[in-house]
């Protein structure tokens, strides 16, 4: 279906179908986390929307100052896009507790912490793809990231350029990460194109 503008306009039934996806996807790279850090970390999903792509950014609490960013394509059967994003505390956070040093929020963004958060974005979206394609028959994989770091309009650039190239609009499917307790503002978006939506939707019954 598409809108006036060429972009894509999605019924509800059809955003409920890609917001279960995103659960099914979240509820697998929580527990790819998990197993990295050694602690229990909830993944929720609590939105699926549609947004034009210079828009993105404002999916994002742009509070936090700098932060990290991996961006994949899907290679395979189908394509899209999947975008993770952290603020830099929490990345650090999270690689220390990977790298064993425990939670150390505050400290500098080093080489070594944007090697393992390239690793822990690749572990998550692998996972993320891998628990979409075993529901639906669709193989889909990720290529490697293209990370960056620094102010949110920076970390979004590149992805949004690239996205921009090929969509007016996309599908946003948000995700929120929980631990111990607080959340934080980590960001899973995949982006599928427009023949992957189409038979994601001849999955779920819906046309």
């Amino acid at each position: 279906m598409t809108d006036d503008d060429g972009g894509l306009a999605f019924t509800e039934m059809q955003l409920d179908a890609l917001k279960e996806l995103g659960n099914i996807g979240a509820s697998h790279a929580s527990a790819a986390l998990t197993t990295m850090i050694k602690r229990d970390v909830i993944i929720d999903v609590p939105d699926c929307f549609v947004c034009a792509v210079e828009r993105l950014k404002d999916m994002f609490h742009d509070e936090y100052g700098r932060y990290v960013g991996a961006y994949f394509d899907t290679v395979g059967e189908k394509k899209g896009h999947v975008l993770i994003v952290f603020p830099e505390d929490v990345s650090v956070m999270l690689t220390g507790m990977v790298m064993g040093d425990g939670p150390q929020g505050g400290r500098p963004f080093t080489d070594e912490d944007r090697e393992m958060a390239a690793e822990i974005g690749n572990i998550l979206v692998s996972a993320y793809l891998s628990s979409i394609s075993d529901f639906t028959g669709i193989m889909l994989l990720p290529s490697p990231p293209l990370m960056s770091v620094g102010p949110l309009s920076e970390v979004l650039a590149e992805p949004v350029r690239i996205v921009s190239e090929s969509f007016k609009n996309v599908v946003v499917v948000k995700t929120v990460f929980k631990y111990e307790g607080n959340t934080f503002p980590g960001y899973i978006s995949y982006i599928p194109d427009v023949a992957t939506r189409s038979a994601l939707m001849t999955k779920f019954g819906i046309e």
